[in-house]
């Protein structure tokens, strides 16, 4: 009887021991890593970006139309829509304000103007309104980002 739970005794603390240093190889992560998974047979995983894939800074024009008549418009560099926007704001003495939501950032007020039931500030490259929140919205060389405080 004795024998028995000793040999019981040793073979849990066998496994408490395999599980132990299996999971401290891993580093302690006892989830699997996702990243090395593969979808319709294809590896996904974390994307590396080398130097010439980061994106320059580019020329752009910048509109921004208050919808009373009053736009300002200016030549900016920069890497997205949002950022030409701050970048205009601020050579302009414009105040932004902007929400975070899980999407992205949503500009809420530019110079005084803030979003309400009826209008608000809605953004456009090369006349296509944007697909995706600003500050993911990679801009190119030569694009018009036009900010417009509009009814929706």
């Amino acid at each position: 009887m004795i024998r028995k739970n000793l040999i019981k005794i040793i073979i849990i603390a066998s496994i408490f021991l395999f599980v132990g240093a299996t999971l401290s190889l891993r580093g302690g992560n006892y989830y699997p890593d996702k990243s090395n998974s593969q979808i319709a047979g294809k590896k996904s995983g974390p994307k590396i970006i080398s130097p010439t894939e980061i994106p320059e800074k580019t020329t752009e024009k910048v509109v921004i139309d208050f919808g009373d008549g009053n736009i300002i418009t200016g030549e900016v560099k920069a890497n997205n829509a949002y950022e030409s926007l701050v970048i205009a704001s601020k050579d302009s003495g414009l105040e932004i304000f902007t929400k975070e939501y899980d999407f992205g950032l949503m500009v809420t007020s530019i110079g005084g103007k803030q979003n309400s039931n009826e209008k608000a500030w809605m953004y456009s490259v090369n006349d296509r309104s944007g697909d995706k929140s600003a500050d993911q919205y990679i801009i190119k060389p030569g694009d018009t980002v036009e900010w417009k405080y509009s009814s929706f």
